[in-house]
């Protein structure tokens, strides 16, 4: 059906029949990596997929040489697990026990007798490439499903700090479609994850290790409050560890 016609009643005036050509549309990831005013990296991108994953680990490589990195996941609603977990071990030297996938029947999902989604996933660093200067993780409540498990893992080993606001607390996984009358899918979730400290994000959130409350004010002003602390929070990183090396 390529033409659906619907009704509306227009302020008890009569009813409207408006015709609409069904298409299909997708929003792509947007993703930027700069270098701050303050000598310190900025990514921030929109979306987890296969192609947000090799842009931010572009940028990750291109900021290289800068005394610390923020990663920014604000209004990210996430995407690919494979994408955020490749992503975050950018930043490690050594492997690492990933986040563990709880099933409704507690075993591995597979595809043709094939596990495809491990319950304990072991992620692959490359210590050649890795990140692994100060790390700062920008969180809010728009944080969702990929960008929660990234924050998450990076959070429990101890590797980044979150700066901002809780997260959605959205963290399920689903890898299959139901067909609904009309022609409409749904998507069912089929996963669950527990971070490796054994958190369970969905529902919960991931919490910041600093939290910077979203006022009216700098929302009228366009001052970016968890920006400034993330800045001030490398600096004050920085700042002690060369204290120690004297």
């Amino acid at each position: 059906m390529q033409f659906a016609r619907i009704g509306a009643h227009a302020n008890g005036s009569g009813d409207i029949i408006a015709t609409l050509k069904r298409r299909s549309f997708g929003t792509g990831s947007d993703t930027s990596a700069r270098i701050l005013p303050s000598g310190y990296g900025y990514i921030r991108f929109s979306g987890f997929s296969l192609t947000s994953q090799s842009r931010v680990l572009a940028g990750i490589e291109k900021l290289k040489d800068t005394p610390g990195l923020i990663i920014d996941v604000r209004n990210n609603g996430g995407g690919l697990a494979a994408a955020a977990q490749n992503i975050t071990m950018r930043f490690f030297t050594e492997d690492k026990l990933g986040a563990q996938a709880l099933t409704r029947d507690g075993k591995p999902i597979t595809v043709l007798f094939y596990p495809v989604i491990p319950l304990s996933p072991v992620l692959k660093a490359n210590a050649a490439l890795a990140y692994t200067k100060p790390l700062v993780i920008l969180t809010n409540e728009s944080s969702a499903s990929a960008s929660e498990l990234m924050a998450s893992l990076l959070q429990d080993f101890g590797r980044a700090t979150i700066v901002g606001q809780r997260t959605c607390g959205c963290l399920l996984g689903y890898i299959g479609l139901m067909d609904l009358p009309g022609g409409g899918q749904m998507a069912y979730s089929e996963i669950g994850y527990r971070s490796p400290k054994g958190r369970r994000i969905e529902g919960e959130g991931v919490t910041p290790d600093i939290a910077v409350a979203l006022t009216i004010d700098d929302i009228i002003t366009q001052r970016d409050r968890s920006l400034e602390a993330a800045e001030a929070h490398l600096t004050s990183v920085s700042r002690l560890s060369k204290e120690e090396k004297k």
